[in-house]
């Protein structure tokens, strides 16, 4: 998987390290949490958005907002101040986290008891996205990986 190779450094930290957990569950929720409208178990879910006004399924949602490659740029360079892209993340994941609180809301009240496990994954591995980004303001560095560290703080510079 393309993720895989764009952060390997990222795998040489500890399970336990927040960019590592959070690069598995972000691995994890594009195999089983994309796609799954046109798998061998579909299931989806529509709901009217009150936040943006507009009606939204949950495989739109995947789609748009899951289903791309992720380069963890702050962890791998052992950049200085926050990245454009972490930034980002930061502001669109409180909107994200809505749309699928809506979504979950309008899961539970159709009963579409198979969804409730596709939100609440998602959720989880945002939960860790925004964690992985907070950690790394703070963090020193012996957190970063070794590449990182052993090249004087450049780190490699993924392809995008």
């Amino acid at each position: 998987m393309q993720i895989e190779r764009l952060n390997q450094e990222i795998f040489s930290l500890p399970d336990g390290h927040s960019a590592h957990r959070f690069i598995r569950a972000f691995i994890e929720c594009r195999l089983k949490c994309v796609g799954r409208e046109a798998s061998d178990d579909p299931v989806d879910q529509e709901w009217f958005s009150e936040s943006e006004g507009r009606l939204w399924s949950y495989s739109e949602f995947a789609y748009q907002f899951l289903a791309f490659d992720i380069v963890l740029d702050g962890w791998l360079t052992h950049a200085a101040e926050r990245t454009r892209d972490e930034q980002y993340w930061l502001c669109e994941l409180p909107r994200w986290h809505t749309l699928l609180h809506e979504c979950r809301i309008a899961a539970e009240n159709d009963d579409n008891v198979t969804m409730l496990p596709v939100i609440a994954q998602v959720l989880k591995m945002f939960a860790l996205w925004e964690q992985c980004i907070i950690e790394r303001d703070a963090a020193t560095d012996d957190e970063y990986p070794k590449a990182t560290r052993d090249s004087g703080g450049s780190g490699p510079t993924p392809d995008n």
